[in-house]
């Protein structure tokens, strides 16, 4: 026989509230440390040429979320000191074999390029994508850039698109690690 434990309300001794239901499968955490949180989703909604052999901050235009208002200037401002995983990606319009890279810059250091991915497309008239994501731990007030770089031999547009993510820089602080 299966046993049925019902409660609105979860308390911890001091009577401060970390997991509620109002009863119709709505479940709020009061806790901050059993959230997901801060966290972010910036996309790039217009075009932003990148030139050759240049490495171009991305001038990512849309937030999609942003838990704590740290995106700012085309950078996100770490409000709290932990491992955050951090994902990031970059397709360009039609370019002939070109070198593609994709790169999380910390602090606005070029020593401090963190997860470059990188990319040698060989077919003409494909359009070069690249991207990744990795957990690292940074400090309250650490700031991570989205970066790009392209080699096709002149400027190049990084694509965008309406209904469906190309370009972006996310991040969320991990709990239980």
């Amino acid at each position: 026989m299966a046993s049925i434990i019902r409660v609105d309300d979860l308390q911890d001794s001091g009577g401060n509230s970390y997991l509620s239901s109002n009863g119709s499968g709505t479940v709020t955490v009061g806790n901050d440390a059993l959230k997901n949180t801060p966290a972010f989703a910036v996309n790039l909604t217009t075009t932003q040429s990148v030139s050759n052999s240049a490495e171009t901050k991305v001038s990512h235009n849309n937030t999609q979320f942003d838990t704590n208002s740290g995106w700012t200037n085309y950078k996100y401002t770490i409000p709290t000191t932990g491992k955050y995983l951090i994902t990031h990606s970059v397709r360009f319009e039609s370019v002939s074999a070109a070198r593609v890279i994709s790169w999380v810059r910390k602090n606005g250091s070029s020593s401090d390029n963190l997860n470059t991915m990188e990319t040698n497309p060989n077919n003409s008239g494909v359009n070069p994508s690249t991207g990744g994501s990795f957990i690292y731990s940074f400090t309250a007030n650490d700031y991570i850039e989205h970066y790009v770089f392209q080699n096709a031999g002149s400027s190049k547009n990084i694509e965008v698109g309406s209904n469906h993510l190309i370009c972006f820089l996310q991040a969320t602080k991990l709990i239980g690690v």
